[in-house]
């Protein structure tokens, strides 16, 4: 069993994009890399790869239009903060987020009960890290678009994927491990 959540993978022009508006490198921010970024559809837990991949196997996706847009924070269950740009709700976003609910039900999957909030990661901060720092992104990114992906493009074809995910401690900016992150 591994811990796994599904995600979409974002198109490598819009990982580069977002890679440039992560808050600069120090102590106790943990940066995503620009490979692992996704929005995460579904955090499922300990689940074995291969039935939730066939389950997922019968899930439809189509191009699916994804709009960057704002800056937000979650706190973290440790007491950090993780920063994150925001994906704008869309029938066809929303549509997917059902379709995978739908498909892994017959393995016994529930829902968070907590609203879906579309994003892509891109920093991990532990607890102490000076909130001055979080506020300014905050302050420079609020508002701001970054990238939409059109239904014409073909870098908008969802990649869907069950990823691994490996949670990770360090003390370094630098140190993110290997494996996805929500």
């Amino acid at each position: 069993m591994s811990r796994l959540f599904v995600a979409v993978e974002l198109p490598a022009a819009a990982s580069t994009e977002l890679a440039r508006i992560q808050p600069p490198p120090a102590d106790g921010v943990r940066l995503v890399e620009p490979y692992q970024m996704h929005v995460t559809l579904h955090f499922i837990g300990d689940a074995d790869v291969e039935r939730v991949a066939a389950a997922l196997a019968s899930v439809q996706a189509a191009v699916l239009p994804l709009t960057v847009e704002g800056v937000g924070q979650f706190p973290s269950e440790d007491g950090g903060v993780i920063l994150w740009a925001g994906v704008q709700r869309s029938p066809a976003l929303l549509g997917l987020h059902t379709a995978v609910v739908t498909a892994l039900a017959g393995e016994g999957f529930r829902p968070e009960a907590r609203a879906y909030i579309p994003h892509v990661t891109l920093a991990r901060c532990e607890p102490g890290v000076a909130g001055g720092m979080v506020n300014e992104f905050l302050a420079r990114h609020a508002g701001s678009r970054f990238r939409t992906c059109r239904p014409r493009g073909s870098d908008c074809a969802p990649s869907l994927a069950a990823r691994r995910s490996t949670v990770s401690r360090t003390h370094s900016s630098r140190g993110a491990g290997a494996g996805g992150t929500a």
